[in-house]
């Protein structure tokens, strides 16, 4: 059977009206068809005729107390982290004489604009800690650009000064070190 595409476009062109309403049937048709015959199909011969078994969801009081237990166990390794970034300020061009800008003064008393020098910012997170030699692992976000990063135990008052060993941006993780190793006093479960 050798359709000639010209041909077929050409009836198409000369006979619109009776080519569209052909076309009209052969829808309408499949979509009777679609609708009349769910489920009649080959998918449902593959997957067999058993309805799907429901998923059974655990009572919700079981899973908080697992929950809280497991939290309990884990708690030790969890710390905060506190860095510090000092951002040094930008001199502005000095203005010619009589055109200074009247609200300078506003923004420096009000929004803590820093007049010379430079400015520190503190930031929180935390961290988990993966070994017991010290290695913490953090978001990359968290350390990113610090000047100074120390490390928190859980409980404990005392801050570690700690240092990155390796970020990657893509994944937004980091490991620090902490500088000495603090549990062996603190009860922290070891890796």
């Amino acid at each position: 059977m050798n359709i000639n595409l010209r041909e077929f476009s050409g009836i198409g062109r000369r006979n619109g009206w009776e080519f569209a309403a052909l076309l009209f049937v052969a829808l309408l048709c499949g979509l009777l068809i679609g609708t009349v015959l769910p489920g009649h199909g080959t998918a449902m011969a593959i997957v067999g005729k058993d309805k799907p078994t429901p998923l059974a969801i655990p009572d919700p009081v079981h899973l908080s107390s697992a929950f809280a237990s497991i939290v309990q166990s884990v708690e030790p390794a969890v710390v905060n982290i506190s860095t510090t970034q000092v951002h040094k300020a930008s001199r502005a061009p000095r203005r010619p004489r009589g055109f200074d800008d009247p609200f300078d003064d506003f923004w420096n008393r009000f929004f803590d604009f820093p007049q010379n020098g430079s400015s520190a910012e503190r930031s929180l997170g935390s961290g988990v800690i993966v070994d017991k030699k010290g290695y913490v692992l953090t978001n990359n976000h968290v350390v990113e650009g610090s000047t100074k990063i120390q490390v928190q135990l859980n409980g404990d008052a005392t801050r570690y000064t700690a240092k990155v060993v390796g970020t990657d941006e893509e994944t937004d993780l980091a490991v620090l070190k902490i500088g000495t190793s603090p549990w062996r006093s603190s009860g922290i479960p070891r890796a």
